[in-house]
């Protein structure tokens, strides 16, 4: 990995998100906010059991695995990226929305909607990912090369936020890339995802909004913004750049496609 693409890695890394939950008021309880400091790339399962344990000191017991989160009226789901989340659900209006309010449910859930996830599924998520994202840039699966040790110590370092643990393994699954890891995200319908070659069939670099476009047939890009990490990425932008530098823990691009505001 080159120098320029570690600094890129590690400044996306580093990204974060200030967050204030709230226990949903009918719960029955009078609790003082949860202020924190959320990276981009962690999930939700991952944290939850630090916010109810700060809503624990003021109220009676409450279980972190009925709780649920939401932000305004839209069920967050676990299994996305909270950067994911907060790109595709928070920008709306293009205007800032800090700290991003998350309501903490412990309500019935919406029908299909899952609650009761652990740590243990938030790692199998996670690597099932990893591994679909190896499977579509790498000719053979190198995660099956890899140790269960190796493995594991990628997820221990996402969870503990150790950069270079982390990336001491990812380095070996970065490198030729045979079909673009991108996934594309809209409010209130799932990921959508679409096998290209990082280059077309005469040979032209594909680009993000080609990308799109293959996607979603006679899309206007233009009347779109598309986000990763905060930043509205330009339609031209190199596909094949943005999968080596800019994808998340799991070695997909997740970008939000955003409606642009009315003039």
């Amino acid at each position: 990995m080159s120098s320029q693409d570690y600094e890129v890695m590690r400044k996306v890394w580093e990204l974060r998100i200030p967050v204030q939950f709230r226990l949903d008021h009918d719960a029955g309880h009078h609790t003082e906010p949860y202020f924190t400091m959320l990276s981009r790339s962690t999930y939700f399962p991952l944290v939850i059991r630090e916010v109810i344990a700060h809503f624990n000191t003021m109220t009676s017991e409450l279980d972190p695995s009925n709780a649920w989160l939401e932000c305004d009226g839209t069920p967050l789901k676990w299994n996305y990226p909270v950067g994911v989340l907060y790109d595709m659900l928070t920008v709306q209006e293009h205007t800032p929305y800090l700290p991003w309010t998350v309501t903490v449910k412990l309500s019935s859930p919406p029908p299909g909607f899952s609650v009761k996830v652990s740590t243990d599924a938030a790692e199998a998520n996670f690597m099932h990912s990893v591994k679909e994202a190896d499977c579509l840039k790498h000719e053979r699966m190198l995660m099956k090369e890899m140790k269960m040790q190796e493995h594991k110590q990628m997820w221990e370092g996402l969870v503990n936020d150790r950069f270079d643990q982390f990336w001491e393994v990812n380095r070996k699954l970065c490198g030729d890339v045979k079909y673009l890891p991108i996934r594309f995200y809209e409010k209130d319908v799932p990921f959508k995802q679409i096998r290209l070659t990082p280059v077309d069939e005469n040979g032209a670099k594909r680009t993000l909004g080609d990308c799109v476009a293959a996607l979603h047939g006679d899309f206007d890009v233009s009347a779109f913004d598309l986000i990763s990490y905060g930043v509205v990425l330009p339609p031209e932008a190199s596909a094949l750049w943005l999968a080596r530098n800019y994808s998340y823990p799991d070695n997909f691009v997740h970008v939000a496609i955003v409606k642009k505001p009315q003039a």
